[in-house]
């Protein structure tokens, strides 16, 4: 059930984010650093539960989304060195290559014939041609802002912010598809931009 996993993996993603930047990292942490990245992952789960306390029950899709969680996180604390390195625009292209490479490689290996197919029923169908780009504009312009961030901030600082998708989705959904949102979701939004504001100051 979505509405079980994905609260479980945003706040997998900034917990572990925090800790990652602070363990390996050896980045130095304030008091508001921690209460507002605490106050992010709070306010994102009532966002994401609309008020309610969801445990999730012990899956494959409970374990898959964790490791979704970890490597999320993974992928902004190996950034975060590489961006003092290269310049964010070069690192996002180099990664996005490199990505490219493993990805038609396993699938090739696993099976050719399927990614032959998938590939030609792509560039045959306009609207799966136009949606799978789109997404890979968006997925690349967001990855290009969170390597600029780094490149200016502390990971412990800047990647939890960047999990605040949660309050843009219910404001998009509430002005853009009239869906209802609640007092629960109006607290999580306030308790959610309260961290950014304490990781902020």
């Amino acid at each position: 059930d979505v509405s079980q996993l994905i609260p479980f993996r945003e706040a997998t993603t900034i917990l572990l984010s925090f800790g990652l930047a602070v363990t390996l990292l050896s980045e130095i942490v304030t008091v508001n650093d921690f209460f507002g990245t605490l106050a992010i992952v709070v306010g994102s789960y009532i966002l994401l539960t609309d008020g309610k306390i969801v445990i999730p029950k012990v899956s494959r899709g409970m374990v898959l989304i964790a490791l979704s969680g970890i490597f999320l996180a993974l992928v902004g604390i190996l950034a975060k060195p590489l961006s003092e390195i290269l310049h964010p625009a070069l690192l996002n292209f180099y990664m996005y290559s490199y990505a490219f490479i493993i990805l038609l490689t396993v699938n090739s290996v696993i099976n050719a014939k399927a990614q032959y197919k998938t590939v030609k029923e792509i560039m045959r169908n306009k609207r799966a041609l136009v949606l799978s780009l789109g997404a890979s504009l968006s997925a690349t312009i967001g990855t290009l802002l969170l390597f600029y961030g780094l490149s200016l901030g502390q990971a412990a600082e800047v990647l939890p912010i960047t999990r605040i998708l949660p309050v843009f989705a219910v404001l998009i959904g509430w002005l853009g598809l009239k869906e209802e949102s609640g007092l629960a979701r109006l607290i999580g939004a306030i308790i959610t931009f309260a961290g950014v504001f304490l990781i902020s100051i």
